[in-house]
């Protein structure tokens, strides 16, 4: 079963949905700038997720879906949104844009994540510097058709990162979620079961 909430930070509201059992290992789905927390029910992410024995949470970011805008940085947006939600290592699951909120958490190993998944995030280039040496674990996975982050970008991550397994799904585009839905579950599962 799929739920939605509402999750208060800083002076605005945050919604999001929620599949699972607490106390399972927790991920968190963020999303890109054209999609939100329900692209991941509608593509049946959250639902496998929670049939796989995870606790799942997918949100809307500030000014997304149904969250209004609020006036944190993209940062310290993520930390309260993992606070808020009492996550504790979380795997966090970032497409697109929602690097620019998660690769500076990442980087800063505050709050703490078990693994990672680079779905295409922007802004690797400013980050890379600062994620040398991160012993992370995490998944980097690419379109291999993607026309908005390049995939050379996909190369400069797994440079810096120590624990890092690149992806790239043949004709896969941008948002390879969508296109090709299944491969990207199944490469997301053999992720979260190796951890």
């Amino acid at each position: 079963m799929i739920t939605e909430h509402t999750l208060t930070i800083g002076k605005s509201d945050v919604h999001y949905l929620e599949a699972g059992d607490a106390g399972r290992p927790s991920i968190l789905l963020l999303h890109g700038r054209n999609f939100k927390s329900e692209t991941w029910r509608e593509t049946g992410t959250l639902a496998l997720l929670a049939a796989n024995g995870f606790h799942a949470f997918a949100v809307d970011l500030p000014g997304f879906g149904r969250s209004v805008t609020n006036d944190l940085g993209k940062p310290e947006t993520l930390k309260a949104i993992m606070a808020g939600l009492g996550l504790s290592q979380p795997v966090v699951v970032a497409p697109s844009m929602s690097g620019g909120y998660s690769l500076p958490v990442m980087a800063d190993g505050e709050p703490a994540m078990k693994g990672f998944v680079a779905v295409a995030p922007v802004e690797i280039p400013d980050y890379a510097d600062r994620l040398k040496g991160n012993l992370l674990p995490t998944l980097v996975i690419w379109g291999g058709d993607d026309q908005v982050v390049p995939l050379a970008h996909a190369d400069i991550l797994c440079g810096s990162l120590v624990n890092a397994q690149k992806v790239v799904i043949e004709n896969g585009a941008h948002p390879v979620y969508l296109t090709h839905t299944g491969l990207f579950h199944d490469h997301l599962l053999g992720f979260l079961k190796g951890l």
